[in-house]
């Protein structure tokens, strides 16, 4: 995950020298495309169908192995701790991303360490958190926004609000995987993929969310 990030963030900001948000997305799509396929080679590469089943359900995600015990919530619940406090710390530099990077460059940020430093932390936590339930897509894209209607654009608010209706959301729709074929357990990935895909769909329609274009 780590090699990922720094493969994402070298191609797609040029090592901090281009700040283009679709040159970023881009890459960020063709590398996870590549280790996609890879995942992919060792799946098909299993000596039986129990573990071809197990590694397709990882990679749709789901809660199923998660646990009460200290090996499946101690590391995360630390790394989770942590991220979460080094963000809460450099909440003011993210307040003034949102400004654009030019006047970010004006008032004297650092931009590439700011981008690198959130970069590796988000990677470091995704992969911890990954590593047990498995890939679940549009959480992160869907809460920030939703959380924003509440508290508006301020990190420090945004960090806690996100954790908290995140883990929420997680929770329903992990009931929704339970209960629409009983007794059968669908991966929970597919209930955020079918609601996530809408809301980006959604988000790209709107005017004013244009990946940093004029109105971005």
């Amino acid at each position: 995950a780590i090699l990922c990030g720094i493969i994402v963030f070298t191609v797609g900001t040029q090592w901090g020298k281009s700040y283009s948000t679709v040159r970023l997305i881009l890459t960020g799509l063709a590398v996870s495309t590549i280790f996609s396929s890879l995942t992919n080679i060792f799946i098909y590469s299993a000596d039986n169908a129990n573990q071809v089943k197990s590694a397709v359900f990882w990679t749709m995600g789901s809660l199923g192995r998660a646990k009460w015990g200290k090996s499946e919530l101690l590391l995360p619940l630390v790394i989770l701790i942590i991220v979460f406090f080094i963000s809460f710390f450099m909440s003011k530099s993210l307040d003034i991303l949102i400004l654009g990077d030019n006047s970010a460059k004006m008032l004297g940020m650092d931009i590439a360490f700011i981008k690198v430093t959130i970069i590796l932390l988000t990677t470091f936590l995704i992969s911890v958190q990954v590593a047990i339930t498995g890939a679940i897509g549009f959480i992160g894209l869907i809460v920030p926004h939703i959380c924003r209607a509440f508290c508006g654009n301020k990190h420090k608010n945004l960090l806690v609000i996100s954790i908290f209706i995140g883990a929420i959301f997680l929770i329903w729709c992990d009931i929704g995987t339970r209960v629409l074929f009983p007794p059968k357990e669908i991966p929970i990935g597919i209930i955020t993929s079918i609601i996530g895909g809408p809301f980006f769909l959604l988000m790209i329609n709107k005017n004013r969310f244009s990946f940093g274009g004029e109105k971005g």
